[in-house]
């Protein structure tokens, strides 16, 4: 099982945080959602605000709408959840730019620098097979695992970091892509943030099994910035929780499309995401970008790393 963002803190010591992390995380029996928080399924027994977001999103493949509705947690002042704005077509645009755009030569991954990205290969590889090979979820998933694509686990954006001393290299970092900047801005716009520049994204890509330990968000210079999380593909179980793992985290349902903004307390508040929810069914399609997407999660992490 792949896990990322290890902490200095042992994950065997007993705490209220990794209690629940375990539990979420667990395979020897599937675990209970009844106690999950899902914004979309049950709206109507949380508070909501309305986020004003005027002008013309379209070209960012958010809907045309003027505003979005958010969410809070009562206990975690500064956290917004902001329910799929995106278009059909704005998921599969950001989506592929991630998979397609962002892992390539300027940008570090987990498997180098890439003078070609994993992608194009993956592709070739999907469309050459039979799409009745293509049609169940075991087959699908056999054939994933095969590809180039399937190693990839992140991508950063801008400044490189460091993922053994969680610091940023002040040198070679890359140019950071002018539309996720934009994304960012709207969103952080929408939540009062007016001036924000995001300058250091990291892409990540999980497959069902894997996990994101209890971690903080703390090496960015400026720590008052908002911390922007957009996420395509598979589901997963959020925790979030204080700012010690002796708080009991929130488990929170996040889909395709779901925006999370952490700023304030919520900020350097620990989270996790014990679970890659698989529905194991089959996608309908033979489009290799649904296909990835079937059994994958994608994180689009954004920060602003100083004032």
């Amino acid at each position: 099982m792949d896990s990322f963002y290890l902490n200095e803190d042992s994950e065997n010591e007993y705490d209220e945080f990794t209690a629940l992390f375990k539990y979420y995380k667990q395979k020897v029996s599937k675990p209970n959602f009844n106690e999950v928080i899902d914004f979309k399924r049950n709206a109507d027994r949380f508070a909501k605000t309305l986020l004003s977001v005027p002008g013309d999103k379209r070209n960012l493949g958010l809907k045309d709408v003027s505003t979005w509705e958010s969410y809070q947690l009562d206990n975690c002042p500064g956290f917004h959840f902001i329910p799929d704005p995106f278009t059909a077509e704005g998921k599969n645009k950001w989506s592929r730019q991630c998979v397609e755009d962002y892992p390539c030569d300027q940008n570090e991954t987990n498997i180098g620098f890439l003078s070609e990205t994993p992608w194009k290969i993956s592709n070739e590889i999907l469309q050459s097979t039979p799409k009745n090979h293509l049609s169940r979820y075991s087959k699908q998933l056999k054939v994933l695992k095969t590809t180039p694509v399937w190693k990839l686990r992140w991508a950063t954006l801008g400044l490189r970091y460091n993922w053994n001393t969680k610091e940023y290299f002040q040198s070679g970092c890359s140019t950071f892509p002018a539309e996720v900047n934009d994304l960012s801005c709207v969103i952080a716009s929408a939540i009062g943030w007016k001036n924000y520049k995001a300058e250091v994204a990291i892409v990540n890509y999980y497959h069902v099994g894997t996990n994101i330990c209890p971690h903080t968000d703390h090496s960015e210079k400026d720590l008052s910035c908002p911390l922007v999380s957009v996420s395509f593909g598979l589901p997963a179980i959020f925790l979030l929780g204080g700012q010690t793992k002796d708080t009991k985290p929130s488990a929170i349902m996040v889909r395709s499309g779901d925006v999370i903004v952490m700023s304030g307390p919520s900020r350097l508040a620990y989270h996790a995401v014990p679970r890659i929810i698989d529905d194991d069914v089959d996608c309908g399609s033979a489009d290799p970008l649904d296909v990835y997407l079937n059994h994958t999660r994608i994180n689009l992490n954004v920060r602003q790393f100083q004032t």
